[in-house]
């Protein structure tokens, strides 16, 4: 699975399709750690993702920080403008 962490906002503008839209400031309301089917998260370039990582490994779950986010990615993304 596949976590954004962005607000709703900013996903809308701009995801890769299949993720999951779980902003930060509601991540630990709706993750029951420890959550098996955690896997990756992500934000705009890994530096918002990095502090979710941090946060949900604390609580005993694994995740990867997705290094450079939606900016790094090289396949097509959804957008309605990006930003």
């Amino acid at each position: 699975m596949v976590i954004d962490v962005r607000e709703p906002m900013e996903f809308q503008l701009d995801h890769i399709s299949g993720t999951i839209n779980v902003p930060l400031s509601e991540l630990t309301v709706k993750i029951k750690p420890p959550d098996p089917q955690l896997g990756y998260l992500m934000c705009r370039s890994g530096a918002r993702s990095m502090r979710a990582a941090n946060l949900v490994m604390t609580s005993g779950c694994h995740v990867v920080n997705v290094k450079g986010g939606v900016s790094a990615w090289n396949d097509p993304i959804s957008s309605i403008g990006g930003y």
